[in-house]
């Protein structure tokens, strides 16, 4: 995979974390939960070995992939 592509299968994700519902580690990509971790967009939640990821502010990070990637443009509409 292209390292900087944002994908259907990230938008999705991201959109069900716009929900409220928390993101196995392994779902998402470490580059794009890297990105995001270092912008303060999203926290990593723990269950004993295993973690979750889930979003600390959703408007800022839907602005942040609309004005990051180009093809998060419009993510919610391309689903």
């Amino acid at each position: 995979m292209e390292r900087n592509k944002f994908t259907v299968s990230m938008a999705k994700k991201i959109l069900r974390m716009f929900g409220g519902e928390l993101v196995p580690s392994s779902s998402l990509p470490r580059w794009i939960a890297d990105e995001l971790k270092e912008e303060g967009l999203i926290s990593a939640v723990t269950r004993g070995s295993r973690y979750s990821y889930r979003l600390t502010d959703v408007e800022a990070c839907s602005r942040y992939i609309k004005d990051k990637y180009p093809s998060g443009t419009a993510f919610e509409r391309r689903i």
